[in-house]
């Protein structure tokens, strides 16, 4: 969450945040990181973002750290996506499995084609976050002034409860 008065993101300095979480034994020492980048880049005062850290078989752990730093080697691939692609529709559906289907239609308001990908965050009834995903916007990339769309699939699984949903847009 940025608890600053001013936007987070890519400036002269930076190019977003970065959240780097470690996994440590009984006896505190690391034994497993990875390094994710907050998304969408930029972040408005009082706004939160979404991250994702991914661990394939990960070791035996008993705790974890989670670090947040200034990201000062983003792709410039990457930075090109988030300019002026605005959320126009939201949806959500129910599947027959008990599933979650976010959709919806983002339209690209600004001077240069772009790529788009939307984040969808599902809360439980305790207000954490259960599950994440993301689709990309289709077409990829997004021409001047046309509107695409997306469908981010949560499949359904033990301890899906949907209180509510939440989309972002970026990177």
């Amino acid at each position: 969450m940025n608890g600053k008065s001013t936007v987070i993101g890519p400036n002269d300095t930076n190019n977003g945040a970065e959240v780097t979480v470690t996994l440590k034994n009984a006896a505190g020492a690391a034994v497993a990181s990875d390094s994710g980048l907050v998304l969408p880049l930029f972040i408005d005062p009082g706004g939160d973002a979404l991250f994702e850290a991914y661990f394939d078989n990960p070791p035996a752990f008993s705790s974890f750290d989670v670090s947040v730093s200034a990201c000062d080697t983003a792709s410039p691939l990457l930075l090109q996506f988030f300019f002026r692609v605005e959320l126009t529709t939201v949806t959500s559906n129910v599947t027959t499995a008990g599933g979650l289907t976010v959709s919806g239609t983002a339209r690209n308001d600004g001077s240069e084609d772009a790529s788009a990908v939307a984040f969808v965050a599902v809360y439980g009834a305790d207000g954490n976050i259960t599950r994440i995903a993301s689709a990309d916007v289709s077409p990829d990339p997004l021409p001047v002034g046309a509107t695409g769309s997306f469908s981010a699939p949560i499949p359904e699984s033990t301890g899906l409860t949907a209180a509510s949903h939440r989309v972002w847009y970026g990177p």
